[in-house]
């Protein structure tokens, strides 16, 4: 059974391990670019908390009494809403 750490992307503990052995990723910003992990719709409200506690685990330090830029902690951002094509059509013609 997976144990998922991002649900809105669906990235497991074990995507995560395998991409950071693999790879030799360092730090938070590295492996959001790489998995997209933080990128779904809730924006990284679950699962940047959830890496921050394994941050030991991950990568064998701990993320204690360091900055948020020592650690890379990507940057929230709001949710995109999709937005229907013809709206703007319409706008445009008037």
């Amino acid at each position: 059974m997976p144990k998922f750490v991002c649900l809105c992307e669906e990235i497991t503990i074990e995507d995560i391990e395998k991409v950071i052995r693999e790879e030799k990723i360092s730090d938070l910003e590295t492996l959001k670019r790489r998995l997209r992990v933080s990128m779904g719709h809730c924006g990284g409200r679950y699962c940047i908390n959830l890496l921050l506690k394994l941050y030991p685990k991950l990568f064998g330090e701990s993320p204690r009494y360091k900055t948020s830029e020592e650690l890379h902690i990507p940057k929230p951002r709001p949710p995109v809403k999709p937005t229907i094509l013809a709206k703007f059509l319409d706008e445009v013609s008037e």
